[in-house]
Formats: C-alpha cells, sequence, structure tokens
C-alpha cells in the first residue's frame, strides 16, 4: 500500500452542509445547515517513512528481478537467429 506525501504533518479540512427545510401545514419550515474545520496532526511520521523506505526497496528488488529475466532474451533471439 503507497502513503501519499500529502499524509505526512497538519492537516487541515473544512466541510459544509446546508439542507432547505420543507414547509408542512404547521410550520413555513427552515434551514438546516452545519459547516466545520477539521485540524489533524500525523503523530507517527517516522513509521511512515519507514514504509515508505521498505516499499521503495521492494520496488527496486522486482525492477531487479525482471531486468535479470530480460537480459539473456536478446542473446537467445541471435543465436536462434545465427543457428536457424
Amino acid at each position: 500500500m503507497r502513503v501519499p506525501m500529502s499524509s505526512f504533518g497538519l492537516h487541515v479540512s473544512t466541510y459544509g452542509h446546508w439542507e432547505p427545510g420543507r414547509a408542512s401545514l404547521s410550520s413555513s419550515g427552515g434551514n438546516n445547515w452545519v459547516a466545520g474545520v477539521q485540524i489533524g496532526i500525523d503523530i507517527l511520521p517516522l513509521s511512515k517513512h519507514a514504509e515508505l523506505a521498505r516499499e521503495a526497496a521492494a520496488m527496486q528488488h522486482v525492477d531487479v528481478q525482471v531486468a535479470a529475466y530480460l537480459q539473456p532474451i536478446p542473446l537467445e533471439l541471435s543465436q536462434a537467429y545465427i543457428h536457424r
């Protein structure tokens, strides 16, 4: 699982919602609304850095395996062409 760089440090987000109330026989309706600000602080950034380093090493390992797997193919193709 990848951890985006935006998940480090301080997070500030806002939200809001407005809804008109429906009129009825006894009332004329009204408005319902809510608004807020949410602030979050990441308290475990070191573990995320370690996770990113682990994932980068795993990706590099896979890239090396793929390169090692594909490396003999051009040689085999050349030999097959010469010995046909």
